[in-house]
C-alpha cells in the first residue's frame, strides 16, 4: 500500500504529500542523516497525490557515460518518469521529466534497472506493474541514445 508521508517541499517551502526523491552526492563517506531540504538536488511531485519516489533506479539508459534516473509517480495513470543525467543541482518538478511512461491504469508500479539485455551498448529496465491482487505485469524498455 502507499502510505502518505509528509515532506519538505524545496519548492514551495512548506510540507506536502506530493513526496520527494532527495538525490546525494556520491563520495567515499556519507553522512549519518541528511535533512532532505539540504541535499542540494531533488525530484519533487507536483500534485498531493503524485508521491513521488516510492520506488527508483539509475541506468545509464542513452549510452552516454552518466547515470539516467527511473523515478515511480503514484498518479492516475501510474506514468513513472525518467531524468537524462546528468541532474543539476536544484529542485525539479516531476513534470520536468525527460520521458513519461504511461502504464494505461492504475496499479502499482515499480522501476528496476536491467542491465544490457541486447548487447546494443545501452543500458536497459523494467517496469513492473500489478493491476490488482490476481495478476500483474512486467515491460522491457531498451535503452538508446536520445
Amino acid at each position: 500500500t502507499y502510505s502518505s508521508r509528509t515532506v519538505y517541499d524545496p519548492l514551495q517551502g512548506n510540507i506536502t504529500t506530493a513526496g520527494i526523491l532527495a538525490i546525494l552526492p556520491g563520495g567515499a563517506t556519507l553522512p549519518a542523516t541528511t535533512a532532505i531540504d539540504a541535499t542540494g538536488t531533488a525530484i519533487v511531485g507536483d500534485s498531493a497525490q503524485d508521491r513521488v519516489g516510492i520506488d527508483a533506479d539509475a541506468a545509464d539508459v542513452d549510452g552516454d557515460g552518466v547515470g539516467d534516473l527511473l523515478v515511480t509517480v503514484y498518479d492516475y495513470l501510474e506514468a513513472p518518469r525518467l531524468f537524462y543525467g546528468p541532474i543539476v543541482p536544484g529542485a525539479h518538478r516531476i513534470s520536468t521529466s525527460d520521458a513519461r511512461f504511461v502504464t494505461g491504469y492504475n496499479g502499482y508500479s515499480g522501476v528496476a534497472h536491467a542491465g544490457d539485455t541486447n548487447a546494443d551498448g545501452y543500458e536497459d529496465f523494467l517496469l513492473g506493474q500489478i493491476r490488482d491482487s490476481s495478476y500483474g505485469n512486467v515491460h522491457l524498455f531498451t535503452g538508446t541514445s536520445n
